[in-house]
């Protein structure tokens, strides 16, 4: 039988016996769990896109330094005569990977947006600040951008006129590195909105993906920052402006400067990039996914950060042998393996706490 996630469990017990209390034999492991979770929200709806309603579905949020922070929104529509409620949870996607109109989760394996949205969420994409339609400069995750993903989290959860009050958030990689940071450092006035994350493949922070054990790697932190400036912030949003293309390179300075530091010293610039300070912090229920295969965000960043969860977190870890992916698309590791019930699952976890679903 070839292994799949592995959930270890372990007891322990003590008898009182006479008024004195002694250790209990070690009771045998416990067998390991099925995580399946039953989501109860079903396909019900089409989707309606952000430009058949651009004035409700389309929404900058000024940030604290009044940089312009776009946002579009894709909507549950009504379907076979099944009209979605007024008020629904919103799932955030904060990301630096897109412009207007385009989807950042569709393929050969599903459209997450419309997997979402015909289960009575909404669906919004923040374009991260530097990226897309934002303006400012992509900072790579430092105190700017985690004050802006506190201040889309309380438009979403406060202002948004489909709004149910819940928010969550999801995606892989910096996509993931977002909700970790917004959730554990992101103004908590702001972020009381924010109920359910769900972080694959994220970095616990900047430091550990261009070192390792205090070794800078071989130029990655330059490579790696010089890749974003021109994969992201040089790309010409629709939304484009003189004034927003001059705002990508106020913070690129900084970040070269610091991305070609040879020392491998952790100072102020990788400190406000670290966000394991932020874990014990969380609240929202938290589904944190690695693939222990992943040579892209080394498994260091479990270190550390899962355990550091409050014990009032709901929590749950899905580990397993599968590369820089969800697990239902990796492709380096035995893709036989991949588990299909991924965005069922996740479904799960968002019908809980976002709309109170018993799954």
């Amino acid at each position: 039988m070839r292994p799949r996630t592995l959930v270890v469990l372990a007891t322990a017990a003590a008898v009182v016996s006479g008024g004195a209390v002694s250790a209990a034999p070690a009771p045998a492991p416990v067998k390991g769990q099925v995580f399946a979770p039953a989501p109860q929200s079903k396909p019900l709806y089409g989707t309606r896109a952000p430009e058949q309603d651009p004035a409700r579905q389309r929404h900058v949020v000024q940030a604290a330094d009044g940089v312009e922070l776009y946002t579009e929104t894709w909507l549950p529509a009504p379907e076979a005569g099944r009209t979605p409620p007024k008020r629904l949870p919103t799932v955030l996607i904060m990301t630096p990977y897109v412009i207007q109109g385009q989807k950042r989760y569709s393929g050969a394996r599903g459209d997450a947006i419309e997997y979402f949205t015909q289960r009575g969420y909404a669906v919004t994409q923040a374009h991260v600040r530097g990226t897309g339609e934002s303006g400012g400069c992509l900072e790579q995750t430092a105190s700017n951008q985690i004050e802006d993903g506190a201040r889309v989290v309380e438009y979403l959860g406060r202002d948004a006129s489909w709004s149910n009050g819940k928010v969550g958030m999801y995606g892989i990689s910096y996509d993931a590195e977002t909700q970790i940071s917004v959730a554990g450092l992101g103004d908590k006035s702001k972020t009381k909105y924010l109920k359910a994350i769900v972080p694959a493949a994220t970095v616990g922070g900047q430091y550990e993906y261009s070192h390792f054990d205090g070794v800078p790697m071989a130029g990655q932190a330059l490579l790696s920052n010089v890749a974003y400036l021109g994969l992201t912030s040089a790309t010409q949003g629709k939304t484009s402006t003189p004034v927003k293309n001059a705002q990508k390179a106020t913070c690129q300075p900084e970040v070269l400067a610091n991305s070609f530091n040879p020392t491998g010293d952790m100072g102020s610039y990788w400190m406000a990039r670290e966000y394991r300070g932020g874990a014990s912090k969380i609240t929202a229920a938290t589904l944190m996914v690695h693939g222990l295969a992943d040579f892209n965000v080394q498994t260091s960043t479990l270190a550390g950060f899962y355990d550091r969860l409050p014990r009032s977190t709901p929590r749950k870890g899905l580990f397993g042998v599968w590369n820089h992916s969800f697990p239902n698309a990796h492709s380096a590791v035995a893709p036989d393996w991949a588990r299909a019930d991924w965005l069922p699952m996740v479904t799960a976890w968002y019908d809980r706490y976002l709309k109170g679903l018993d799954t």
